[in-house]
């Protein structure tokens, strides 16, 4: 049984990083003989030369190489137990997936994937860009845990729960004709120049607000369509057009002015989810406990 620590590994691991025993001594806040005894003691060890070292310079063997892609690991995993043992992490939680739809980048989310990481240190978060097509996909197949989408872009057949609801507000260029008005009214958009979600990536939205529009008597004149609100916000800068996004309250963009709507349009967001994963079982403890994740006022 080869009788190597960790504290071994990780001074052999930062020898590897900083090749010098001078420079590795002080990083580990330790006595250069320290490290050479350690080098040693694992050559000795393993039985063959892990580090070679001339007056001038420190270089890795190639056994030395192979041994750091090994100690790298070991550190790695012996870090993770401990980091689930201080917190014991409910009932092994390692990941979470989880898709946005266009408007669901709130920062009622962040405060969620916040919560989520505090009560889970050792998971893997990835958030991937959905729409309203890949959505009920995604969900269903198993690509994501959960989404967090529009609850009218929802497939039948998914499970949801209401997180919140987010005021689509009118986002028009700077120096634009209605950008003085403190509220922007929907007659005030009859005629002007649109950019509207894609009806190929977003159909629902878009026929809603086609809906939306066709109430107040007119139909909305599109010059361009946009998959994602990071896209609508670049082109209203450019003074392509006026548009609309589920925008927070207080959010600024460069060259682009943010105003309300009247009369009020607001789009609700449900978290979405097909199994039953400890992911999503955590999220909805989160959500059912109500911890800081009730929308504010608009």
């Amino acid at each position: 049984m080869l009788r190597i620590d960790l504290r071994q590994m990780r001074i052999f691991e930062a020898l590897a990083e900083e090749l010098h025993f001078g420079r590795t001594a002080h990083r580990l806040h330790t006595a250069q003989p320290v490290i050479s005894k350690a080098i040693k003691d694992i050559e000795d060890e393993v039985g063959t030369t892990l580090v070679e070292r001339t007056s001038r310079r420190v270089e890795l063997t190639h056994a030395g190489k192979a041994f750091l892609a090994s100690a790298k690991a070991a550190l790695h995993h012996a870090d993770v137990a401990v980091r689930a043992a201080r917190s014991s992490t409910y009932e092994g939680i390692e990941s979470l997936k989880l898709g946005l739809t266009i408007g669901a980048a709130q920062p009622k989310l962040g405060e969620i994937i916040r919560l989520f990481k505090e009560r889970n240190p050792v998971a893997q978060i990835d958030v991937l860009e959905l729409d309203e097509v890949t959505l009920g996909r995604a969900v269903s197949g198993g690509a994501v845990d959960a989404a967090i989408a529009w609850d009218q872009a929802i497939a039948a057949g998914l499970q949801r729960q209401h997180i919140f609801d987010v005021e689509m507000k009118v986002v028009l260029p700077e120096g634009h004709v209605l950008s003085d008005k403190a509220e922007i009214s929907v007659d005030d958009l009859n005629e002007a120049e649109m950019i509207l979600p894609s009806s190929a990536k977003q159909p629902v939205l878009r026929e809603n607000y086609r809906a939306y529009c066709k109430a107040h008597g007119f139909e909305p004149q599109p010059v361009a369509e946009i998959a994602n609100t990071a896209d609508l916000l670049a082109l209203v800068a450019g003074g392509v057009g006026i548009g609309h996004a589920p925008l927070p309250e207080g959010m600024t963009f460069p060259g682009v002015v943010i105003r309300s709507h009247a009369p009020d349009f607001k789009l609700g967001f449900d978290l979405v989810w097909s199994r039953p994963k400890p992911s999503v079982l955590e999220l909805l403890r989160l959500l059912e406990k109500k911890v800081q994740v009730k929308p504010e006022p608009l």
